[in-house]
């Protein structure tokens, strides 16, 4: 990888993410209005002033949303296969999984594979990655009113967050997608929503670019109406950094002696 192509690729994922999650933020304050403000508590007999410092970084919880965005790789990635796997299961073929994909056979010789099979196992894995994000973003409507009066979240509410943003696999896939062009002049062919456009005659950007922009909406709901604003930053900057280095750790480095 050449410097100048690391350099735009760099630069093309976060003008996407920063585009996307404007629209989102944008979006939300136009659907559902501002977070209500959480009311201040007084400080021996005075009214309390917002400290200055208090949005900026909180170390403790940046070392812990670094190590569990590590881990939220590592689980989705592995839950994701397991979409794969359960589906060609359901068929009767032989699967198995590794670090980063699913095996399937047929155990008859003269009863091969069919394409109609293969796109359902296609299938399994984004399903189940989107079905467990959309299953966090409920929860989070439905318990709202516990992290709009939250000044810190607490574990379960932080276990919800981690949940929706299983979403955010189809933005991290776009953005792969994209750099692959910019690093090797040509958009991959592979990839489950590439196949999964190609096998239904769609133009090969739709499900992976419409699914990307929904992962990015997603992320911007979550950070402007969920996360309280002192830990947004937190949040953001684990994020960024912990998610790559789940990336190398698992898929790059260690992914492949752990389950070859």
């Amino acid at each position: 990888m050449s410097a100048f192509g690391g350099w735009t690729l760099w630069r093309a994922c976060v003008f996407y993410l920063n585009f996307t999650v404007d629209i989102g933020a944008f979006s939300i304050r136009r659907l559902f209005g501002k977070r209500p403000a959480q009311a201040p508590k007084p400080l021996a007999g005075s009214l309390r002033t917002e400290n200055p410092t208090e949005r900026n970084m909180d170390k403790r919880l940046f070392i812990k949303l670094f190590l569990s965005f590590i881990a939220a790789t590592i689980i989705g990635t592995l839950s994701h296969e397991f979409g794969h796997y359960i589906v060609a299961k359901y068929q009767g073929y032989d699967a198995s999984i590794n670090y980063r994909a699913t095996f399937a056979s047929s155990p008859d010789p003269n009863n091969p594979i069919v394409p109609n099979s293969s796109i359902a196992m296609t299938l399994g894995g984004p399903i189940q990655t989107m079905l467990t994000g959309t299953i966090g973003l409920i929860l989070l409507f439905f318990y709202r009113k516990n992290f709009y009066q939250a000044a810190k979240l607490s574990l379960g509410q932080w276990l919800i967050i981690f949940l929706s943003l299983f979403w955010l696999r189809q933005t991290a896939n776009f953005c792969t997608w994209l750099g692959g062009y910019f690093l090797n002049g040509n958009f991959s062919s592979h990839g489950d929503e590439i196949r999964i456009a190609n096998y239904f005659d769609f133009p090969t950007w739709t499900v992976i670019s419409i699914t990307a922009i929904i992962g990015a909406f997603v992320l911007a709901i979550i950070t402007f109406k969920f996360i309280p604003s002192r830990q947004r930053t937190t949040f953001l900057t684990a994020g960024l950094f912990g998610g790559i280095a789940g990336f190398y750790f698992w898929l790059i480095q260690f992914g492949k002696y752990i389950m070859p």
